[in-house]
């Protein structure tokens, strides 16, 4: 019996090791400011998705930015269609509703995803309160 409990204690830690050595991985989210967000926006195997209204998108957005409104009800269906396994930056007009969608997006099991915090009004270097 001992041996059974032993052998089974290894092949759970043999599994364990493998999902961090084999390439599985837990899913990331955090929370950045703007200046932060700046860098990592230009890198390349980011996405970055604005959540505002188009109407705001218009008015002037991050660059490459991918717009979906989170005020749309379509917006979970819209956001399901997305490649969970990429990397995402997420940002609104002030943070409240990039919030929202990142809280969405881990409910939909994305992987790595960052909140701007501050939002584009940050960004563009304006105080938010």
């Amino acid at each position: 019996m001992k041996k059974q409990f032993f052998l089974l204690g290894i092949i759970i830690s043999a599994l364990g090791f493998c999902l961090t050595a084999c390439g599985g991985s837990k899913a990331v989210f955090k929370t950045v400011d703007a200046a932060s967000a700046t860098s990592i926006a230009a890198k390349k195997n980011i996405i970055v998705l604005d959540v505002r209204t188009p109407e705001e998108f218009t008015e002037g957005h991050l660059p490459n930015a991918v717009n979906i409104d989170i005020l749309n009800p379509s917006f979970t269906e819209n956001i399901n269609k997305l490649d969970k396994k990429k990397k995402y930056l997420v940002y609104c007009r002030s943070g409240h509703r990039s919030t929202q969608a990142v809280e969405v997006m881990k409910g939909l099991k994305f992987i790595n995803v960052t909140n701007m915090l501050g939002g584009f009004l940050q960004w563009q270097g304006r105080v938010v309160k």
